[in-house]
């Protein structure tokens, strides 16, 4: 949501929102962008220290959650960060899956694109 040139969400977090806050199943703000692709908000949350190694109660890192919903701009972007940042970008979830094993997968995800096409940029990112 667009208010001049600030958007709701650098607004709540100019005015103290805490960046890493987590909802009930442990997912930030980040993961959530992550899965829906949406890159301006996940830039803006990094920009802001969101911290991208956080895990969700499956231990899913926001990088999975792009990576299964196959949002390769994303990937792109955060894989980048990671680097940048020496972060780790092959962890693994609870249950052994790692974002590049996940990216392979389809999993329908609401905002998600449940196709092979532009996976191959995903993979490549990873």
């Amino acid at each position: 949501l667009k208010m001049g040139t600030f958007t709701l969400q650098e607004l709540l977090l100019h005015r103290g929102a805490s960046v890493n806050c987590r909802d009930g199943n442990g997912r930030t703000a980040l993961s959530h962008a992550c899965e829906q692709g949406h890159l301006d908000a996940v830039k803006i949350l990094v920009r802001n220290n969101a911290d991208p190694e956080i895990v969700d109660s499956w231990g899913n890192t926001a990088l999975m959650y792009a990576a299964v919903a196959g949002h390769a701009h994303v990937v792109e972007f955060l894989v980048r960060a990671f680097k940048r940042l020496g972060l780790q970008i092959d962890r693994q979830n609870k249950v052994g899956n790692s974002a590049i094993g996940l990216s392979a997968v389809l999993i329908p995800v609401p905002g998600s694109h449940p196709s092979y096409f532009g996976r191959e940029r995903v993979i490549i990112s990873l």
